[in-house]
């Protein structure tokens, strides 16, 4: 099994450099790979049919963690019609019509109704990952984004609903009949939410005594995999039971949130004034609990699922079975293509939506592991489990490669009439409150002229980056820069306003994306170097003293730099003293403007 883990984390590795080598999605190299490993290279990974059971089960969670983080109750409230409708009206429809279609298809067949209905089921769940990585590729107007990567999460819900409890019965023998579709209605609808329910409750009491991220994403993940394991075993929705817990969990979250943010009463006494400026200091503390700060770790996750989904699935798979079945993997290829298309079109024409989304709707339902997961249900001795594995493998290869490069086609090509789309929507949208909350977060988080972290939310930023350093044994390194103190270049004045605003320009430019730039107070600022030690922060401070004197083109402005390393006894108030120690220095010793405190 060491093996399996040790190949799924090499493919990733080699998938995400194809993809900034040769923008390849990631998704498309993943399977690249796994099937050229297994035809060059057999027996690399030695798999059971079990080990590949096993394997399913334990990735399903983990595919559908980041997406389900991802989901936003506001864009599901605004768009649940056009969600609803793709989601459970086209695939109910879609299945209904290809059960028709099929027998005049591929007469030589002779299905029964329980194998067209579970093969169609398999074949409507589409790939949130691999839906999502597609998307995010391109300059796309959000709500198509959100239309797509709605639909790709929970019409897996209808897909698995109706191949379990409709077509699974059906196939195996067992009567259909309005008892047992009440039974399933009642497990899917009431005993899944009420499992996610619990859990969520459950885990939203456990956010209050959890403070690290890493923790609250931990839990997250521990809620996601008890709901399902919950609802697997009462024979409920394990998927809606996931969903739901996440779901729950957030609005319980956003509520504690709401209220925390609300502003207070205003009346024209002092009491009242400093209410607000108390809120204000503590906003951005409040916002920390934001799921899609998790969602890059849960998109690793959900990568590495699907990584070992469809390795798997090359090393089991014969792929001489593609060329023996192509008749019949083109021809329900061509099918749910086509039902897809008619589906959206109707969509697309009754919300008198532009055109072209119907190509790109159309194309954003590849298919992934859950239908393969799905094709590995069906009872050992179903006597065409070899035609139904062909099928499903082959039309994953055809959706994943050819809907891909057809979509990267088709938005290249409409570009900039995509851009136009974004910018009607925008105009004509209403107002998202999660992106207004956020916007005045950031308005209020950052010093206006040097765009510098203001002192409020810098001090929680060094302290759990503080905490990050003890816990891992990260380095951790700061740079305090006092600025203003000589505000005069060859007799003529220049404002501190804009010596700041070229120190904070130079300091955004130049530090990465896991550093800090934060102001303490009137004229000192920090920057927080991360992952970096003494010597690598002394050559940024440089770099950056050079660069901030080439832009206000003069040698007389002077900004003096105090440098320290965390210690493992450091606090917030001992790294700065530190800091405070080295700059005192630099007044002492001429042409010595960096200092250095241990």
């Amino acid at each position: 099994m060491i093996l399996i883990f040790t190949a799924i984390l090499l493919f990733i590795l080699l998938s995400r450099i194809l993809e900034q080598s040769f923008k390849v999605p990631s998704t498309l190299s993943l399977l690249l790979l796994a099937f050229f490993v297994n035809l060059y290279f057999p027996g690399f990974i030695n798999l059971t049919n079990e080990d590949f059971d096993e394997i399913l089960y334990l990735m399903l969670p983990l595919i559908l963690l980041p997406d389900v983080l991802n989901l936003s109750i506001v864009d599901i409230r605004r768009n649940y019609r056009v969600i609803l409708y793709m989601a459970v009206v086209a695939v109910v429809g879609s299945i209904i019509a290809a059960v028709l279609i099929t027998p005049f298809l591929l007469p030589e067949t002779a299905w029964s109704l329980g194998m067209l209905i579970s093969l169609f089921a398999m074949l409507m769940a589409t790939d949130a990952i691999t839906v999502n990585a597609i998307m995010a590729r391109f300059k796309l107007p959000e709500r198509l984004k959100i239309y797509a990567e709605s639909e790709s999460l929970l019409n897996d819900i209808t897909a698995l609903v109706i191949f379990y409890f409709i077509g699974l019965p059906l196939l195996t023998g067992e009567s259909v009949g309005a008892l047992l579709i009440n039974i399933t209605l009642f497990k899917m609808l009431v005993l899944s939410v009420a499992i996610g329910a619990l859990s969520a409750w459950i885990g939203y009491l456990t956010t209050k005594i959890l403070k690290d991220t890493v923790e609250q994403f931990i839990l997250i993940y521990l809620v996601v995999n008890i709901s399902f394991l919950l609802a697997e075993h009462f024979h409920a929705a394990g998927i809606l039971a996931i969903v739901s817990s996440v779901m729950i969990l957030k609005v319980l979250i956003q509520k504690e949130l709401n209220n925390r943010n609300r502003l207070p009463d205003l009346n024209n006494n002092g009491e009242s004034y400093a209410s607000l400026l108390n809120w204000v200091q503590k906003l951005p503390a409040n916002t920390s609990k934001n799921f899609r700060g998790y969602r890059k770790e849960a998109m690793f996750i959900g990568t590495f699922a699907n990584a070992g989904v469809f390795i798997s699935m090359a090393v089991l798979f014969d792929p001489s079975l593609l060329h023996k079945y192509w008749v019949e993997i083109l021809t329900i290829f061509a099918l749910t293509t086509s039902l897809r298309a008619v589906a959206i079109t109707a969509l697309v024409r009754s919300m008198h939506l532009p055109g072209r989304w119907i190509t790109s709707l159309t194309l954003a339902g590849t298919k992934g592991a859950l239908a393969i997961i799905m094709v590995h249900a069906i009872p050992k001795g179903f006597e065409y489990q070899e035609m139904f594995e062909a099928i499903v493998i082959g039309i994953i290869i055809l959706t994943t490669f050819g809907y891909t490069a057809l979509l990267i086609w088709h938005v290249t090509r409409n570009q900039e009439a995509y851009h136009q789309d974004q910018q009607q929507f925008d105009l004509t949208s209403n107002i998202n409150p999660e992106e207004l909350i956020q916007s005045l977060h950031n308005a209020i988080e950052r010093d206006e002229i040097s765009k510098a972290y203001n002192s409020t939310y810098f001090e929680t930023i060094l302290g759990k980056e503080l905490s990050r350093s003890r816990r891992y044994k990260i380095e951790l390194s700061a740079i305090m820069v006092e600025v203003c103190s000589h505000r005069y270049i060859s007799g003529r004045s220049i404002p501190c306003s804009e010596i700041t605003a070229a120190l904070g320009e130079v300091v955004t430019g130049l530090i990465r994306n896991n550093d800090y730039f934060g102001k303490l107070d009137e004229n000192y600022y920090v920057v927080l170097v991360t992952n970096t030690g003494l010597s690598g922060t002394m050559i940024l401070a440089q770099r950056i003293d050079q660069l901030f004197h080439d832009k206000l083109d003069s040698d007389r402005i002077v900004a003096r730099y105090g440098i320290t390393a965390f210690a493992e006894s450091d606090t917030n108030e001992s790294m700065q003293e530190k800091m405070e120690n080295a700059l005192k220095r630099t007044r002492f010793e001429s042409g010595h403007n960096i200092q250095i405190e241990i």
